[in-house]
């Protein structure tokens, strides 16, 4: 289990990246269980009511001038909390959010 070494809006890559795991990228929110926390999902699909993005809610690079993978590229929010499981882990975060 690591999602307790993240913070709200820090962005999460799964190491299970399967469709129905953690195939998208996880805005981290908040703890939930011992095996499980509450994300968000970011996604390109403009569908189901999903909520576009801006450049300005997305960090460049970290604390150490490093580039984030994960920045805005016409992303859209997922609508809605989602619990995610500590088994599509370890996560690696790879941007945050403003």
């Amino acid at each position: 289990m690591n999602s307790n070494n993240f913070s709200k809006g820090n962005i999460l890559e799964a190491t299970n990246r399967k469709l129905t795991k953690g195939y998208h990228y996880i805005i981290y929110f908040e703890g939930y269980s011992d095996n499980e926390f509450c994300g968000l999902m970011i996604t390109h699909s403009d569908l189901n009511s999903n909520q576009k993005m801006e450049i300005n809610h997305f960090e460049k690079v970290d604390k150490d001038n490093n580039a984030y993978k994960i920045t805005f590229d016409e992303t859209f929010l997922v609508l809605g909390k989602f619990i995610k499981s500590e088994e599509w882990g370890p996560f690696n975060k790879v941007g945050d959010l403003t």
